[in-house]
């Protein structure tokens, strides 16, 4: 397929028209995503265009949501003030106690089978058996055992 060779002021055009989505422009350019981004890496007016062209983009979404916000739609309402109003004390942490145990018993369980992987056996398998977890299980809280025995 014969296709004109890329230009800068071809690339630029269409990461205009398609508002800095490189895919979309590589598209309509018929040629691959990283052809566009390694040309547009090479080029500092380009690199320079991209970044004006994301801003803008950042630009728009902000101003949707804050037109969600003022039409009282609430996921915009809850996005913005787990994001914006952090100051004001609308956090994810407390809001779920229960989420938030089940979180760090999985982090723990995380740690504890970390610690097993790098406990030198004598099993060549590399499948961890029961009876190697059952050390952390039994000190483990019920949360954590119960990830602790399904990861066995």
């Amino acid at each position: 397929m014969n296709r004109p060779p890329l230009t800068e002021s071809v690339v630029a055009e269409a990461l205009t028209k398609y508002h800095g989505n490189m895919a979309a422009a590589a598209r309509a350019l018929t040629v691959n995503r990283s052809s566009v981004w390694r040309f547009v890496r090479k080029s500092p007016a380009l690199t320079t265009q991209m970044e004006s062209l994301r801003e803008t983009m950042l630009d728009h979404a902000e101003s949707a949501l804050q037109k969600a916000v003022l039409k009282g739609e609430a996921w915009a309402v809850c996005f913005f003030l787990k994001t914006q109003g952090k100051s004001r004390g609308y956090t994810n942490a407390g809001a779920n106690p229960l989420l938030a145990d089940l979180r760090q018993a999985e982090a723990d369980a995380l740690v504890s089978l970390g610690q097993l992987l790098l406990t030198p056996r004598s099993r060549s398998s590399a499948r961890l058996a029961t009876d190697d977890m059952a050390p952390a299980i039994e000190n483990a809280t019920p949360a954590q055992a119960k990830l602790l025995k399904y990861l066995a």
